[in-house]
């Protein structure tokens, strides 16, 4: 099985949905149907196991695994329990928190969120977000 990447997935039959699919034409929504995420999408049109993760993460950030000293989120979304383990288990051994939100369909959240981050990094007139920030979810003490 191939990630959503196109690259070989170190998980077996489990496929990571990174990036969030974005309408290019104007760069104001993801190009998916409404109600539906591309993780969603792409596990109906190829029936993998796909677990939702790594995007609300730049890539330039995951190098690091921390932003301001802060240990990277990684918020995993997946219907398939032994494949959203096996996501959780390899972003711990990258050194990196994971935090499962929920079954495949909170992917739908997960991609807004992720579009949000977009959204910040590529306006100017945010210079501390230009594609080196980080969300994080602060638990209670």
């Amino acid at each position: 099985m191939r990630s959503a990447g196109l690259a070989p997935s170190p998980l077996g039959q489990a496929g990571v949905g990174g990036a969030p699919v974005l309408g290019a034409s104007t760069f104001d929504g993801l190009a998916v149907p409404a109600g539906s995420s591309a993780a969603e999408e792409l596990q109906k049109a190829t029936g993998a196991k796909v677990v939702k993760a790594f995007n609300t993460t730049f890539a330039a950030t995951l190098g690091e695994g921390a932003v301001a000293g802060q240990t990277l989120d990684v918020l995993i979304a997946g219907d398939d329990e032994a494949a959203t383990q096996a996501v959780v288990d390899f972003a711990a051994a990258a050194g990196l928190n994971p935090v499962v939100v929920g079954p495949q369909r909170r992917a739908q959240q997960l991609e807004q969120t992720g579009f949000l981050h977009i959204l910040l990094s590529a306006n100017d007139q945010l210079p501390a977000y230009q594609w080196n920030s980080a969300l994080k979810v602060v638990p209670a003490a």
